[in-house]
């Protein structure tokens, strides 16, 4: 990555931190064949260290992305050619679009594409671009808050560009990258700003995780839920919610019947029914081993004495079934509705 967080100052600080977190992973990472598409190559981390972007205090947020799109957009009339998307969006576009680009295969034909067949999602973000300024305030205040309690929490810079509508959140060379449009089509009206930001603390979630910058040939379905389900955890330790609530109103009553479903399926490499497979059906939404993972990790982080220690063993893990075995999870335990490092209520556990 070209640019790190603030408290990384120079190149072999970097290194050297990165190797740290990289140490305990050499076992699980002879199983794993390369950089991670969706995630941070370790390489990356390393060669940007001294970047002007990595000694900032607060991370980069860049929106010109948005805007350089929709110039391009109404001067066209919401049907821009491929020519003009080329010359006036893709090439003078940002680090971040270049590596949203590369990672979801972007190109100008295949974005005409998509807005020709799906133009209702790309006006319909306006109102998710009219609210970037609150979402940039609320991820500074979520990326304090995480680095308060783990201070050698990485924090890349944020960009937020328009894609093709598949890519809601990813991370790449320059950062976590934001797909405006992808989560817009799926964030209800009036909802904008907490579904960003809780996006947004899920791929910096992503971001403190070494086993996610890489992807197993055959992952099982018990890595998948635990790294992603870690993810979940940031993203509600710091931004109040998980990235996926939907899923919490969903199996609400039916924890225990899924849980036992995923027990059952643990060591599965078909993940079809679990994980990475799109928004689902009213009947059975997708992800659900984003949610179950949540639950794992939540009960360590919940049962731990010391928080701060738990946070580090789950964002640093090595082995997802030690993960579970020191969880004190089973299927439909109860935990509590929401645990954030700010607040507590009746349901929440404040992480002191």
């Amino acid at each position: 990555m070209r640019s790190v967080r603030s408290r990384c100052a120079a190149t072999s600080d970097c290194v050297a931190q990165v190797q740290r977190q990289l140490a305990g992973i050499d076992a699980l990472q002879r199983e794993l064949r390369g950089p991670r598409c969706l995630l941070l190559a370790a390489v990356a981390l390393a060669s940007g260290a001294a970047s002007a972007a990595a000694t900032q205090e607060v991370p980069s947020f860049d929106t010109a992305d948005v805007a350089r799109f929709y110039t391009v957009f109404d001067a066209s009339d919401g049907a821009p050619s491929a020519a003009m998307l080329q010359q006036q969006y893709l090439d003078p576009g940002s680090p971040g679009l270049h590596d949203l680009a590369k990672i979801r295969g972007i190109t100008a034909d295949s974005l005409k594409s998509a807005i020709d067949k799906r133009p209702e999602i790309f006006r319909d973000a306006r109102r998710c671009a009219a609210v970037l300024p609150q979402v940039s305030e609320r991820v500074h205040q979520s990326l304090q808050s995480l680095r308060a309690q783990y201070p050698e929490a990485l924090t890349p810079p944020v960009t937020v560009s328009i894609g093709r509508g598949t890519s809601g959140g990813t991370t790449g060379p320059t950062g976590v990258i934001v797909g405006l449009e992808a989560i817009c089509a799926v964030v209800p009206r009036g909802d904008e700003v907490n579904r960003m930001v809780q996006l947004i603390a899920h791929e910096y979630g992503h971001v403190q995780q070494p086993v996610a910058q890489t992807e197993p040939d055959h992952p099982t379905l018990l890595l998948a839920a635990i790294v992603e389900g870690g993810a979940e955890l940031v993203a509600e330790l710091t931004s109040g919610n998980i990235a996926n609530p939907q899923l919490k109103d969903w199996t609400r009553g039916r924890e225990r019947q899924i849980e036992t479903e995923f027990v059952q399926e643990k060591q599965t490499t078909d993940l079809e029914r679990w994980v990475w497979n799109g928004r689902g059906t009213a009947e059975r939404p997708g992800d659900l081993a984003y949610w179950v993972g949540y639950r794992i990790n939540k009960a360590l982080y919940v049962h731990a004495a010391d928080k701060t220690q738990a946070l580090r063993q789950i964002l640093t893990m090595t082995d997802p079934q030690a993960i579970l075995d020191a969880s004190g999870w089973y299927p439909g335990i109860e935990l509590p509705q929401t645990v954030t490092f700010a607040h507590s209520d009746d349901t929440t556990v404040t992480a002191q």
